[in-house]
């Protein structure tokens, strides 16, 4: 019996008939994988002129390795400041977040800054590893995947060296007594009040926006000018108003007289 002739081949006999022919698959490209860059532990105020350290991390949306990719920071001129390469450790409590700690050198002149954390462009062809138990790093089994380029801005400010000792003690006006911890901040420096009511500065000599907040009082706002060690208290007014664990705003019941 003659077998009918519009049989159709099995797929993967066509396939292999093809190969057989000596053409060659075209190499299929992946799309760069996604990445970003996190910078914290900012100090600001810096001193001019000292060193500081900044972290940060760097994730590939695909949690592929990024480890001994290189970072560099650069100031807003576009020159390199810093560099590092990120740790084969992940941060503690991240996924794939691979980070390192960079030490910086502060501007010499005071003022706000705004740098830059870039992920080492000439080197985002070295990943493509997963956290899946594969070690990270090179390896001639696993072809490298691309990995876009990240930047991540951050800014900080810089002060002339600290001269003078401040310390600000905190009462309420209507019972000139601690209201509890207060944020305190000689703007750019920040504090908190301790058990003694009172938030301790260094900072430079130099004009400062003095502000407080403290739960059921209004905010504290007043100019200074500080050429000296200073002692200071302010008494903060009681609010009519406060925030309930919604964040709505509701009045203070005044306790009948």
């Amino acid at each position: 019996m003659n077998k009918p002739n519009n049989v159709e081949k099995p797929l993967d006999e066509g396939l292999q008939a093809e190969n057989a022919s000596g053409a060659e698959e075209a190499p299929v490209k992946q799309a760069a994988h996604k990445t970003s860059l996190a910078v914290w532990d900012i100090a600001s105020p810096v001193e001019c002129a000292s060193a500081f350290r900044i972290k940060v991390g760097a994730k590939c949306a695909h949690s592929c390795s990024l480890a001994g990719l290189g970072v560099g920071i650069y100031d807003d001129s576009g020159t390199l400041q810093g560099f590092g390469q990120l740790s084969f450790d992940v941060f503690s409590e991240s996924v794939a977040l691979y980070w390192l700690e960079i030490e910086l050198a502060a501007p010499q002149a005071e003022g706000n800054y705004v740098w830059e954390a870039r992920l080492d462009e000439s080197r985002l062809d070295i990943g493509g590893f997963d956290i899946e138990g594969r070690t990270a790093g090179p390896a001639d089994s696993v072809e490298p995947v691309e990995h876009a380029a990240a930047i991540k801005g951050f800014s900080f400010s810089a002060k002339a060296k600290a001269q003078y000792k401040v310390n600000i003690a905190v009462v309420g006006k209507d019972t000139q007594a601690y209201p509890g911890r207060t944020v305190v901040m000689l703007r750019p420096y920040r504090n908190y009040t301790g058990d003694d009511g009172v938030a301790a500065f260094e900072v430079a000599p130099g004009q400062y926006m003095l502000f407080a907040r403290a739960d059921k009082y209004e905010d504290y706002n007043e100019v200074i000018q500080i050429e000296a060690d200073l002692d200071l208290r302010i008494e903060l007014e009681p609010s009519e108003y406060e925030e309930d664990y919604r964040g709505n705003m509701i009045r203070i019941e005044k306790p009948s007289s």
